[in-house]
């Protein structure tokens, strides 16, 4: 039953999007380069109409990530994201692989690393 909810509420949201744009379904269909019908099916939560590349698409007629449109279909506020570049995305998933000693161990050099640094005296002041 949670599914067909989730079903239900990615419609709800894709077609409150559109009212917002002030679109009908065709004028999103074109902007997301499919059909009427398919628009149509997917508000309604019908799963035939789902596609990885439909909700992308979709998404990008919005000018949102596919992550986006799940989070406003399930009333979840994403308030100051930050998007991770691959690299920083790579280096997160190595730190959670890491034993909990040696995250520690990372955690402790980069806190130390954003420190102040402490003013050094200057050598030949007199």
């Amino acid at each position: 039953m949670a599914k067909k909810n989730v079903q239900l509420n990615l419609g709800e949201a894709v077609r409150r999007l559109r009212e917002q744009e002030g679109w009908n379904q065709e004028d999103l269909a074109r902007a997301a380069h499919t059909t009427q019908a398919n628009i149509s099916k997917l508000e309604r939560g019908d799963t035939r109409a789902y596609s990885k590349f439909l909700l992308q698409r979709i998404s990008t007629a919005f000018g949102i990530r596919v992550f986006e449109l799940f989070a406003l279909a399930e009333g979840v506020q994403l308030v100051g994201k930050e998007e991770l570049t691959p690299e920083e995305h790579r280096h997160l998933v190595g730190l959670r692989r890491l034993p909990p000693e040696r995250r520690n161990m990372i955690f402790a050099i980069t806190t130390t690393l954003q420190s102040p640094q402490k003013s050094r005296s200057r050598k030949g002041s007199t």
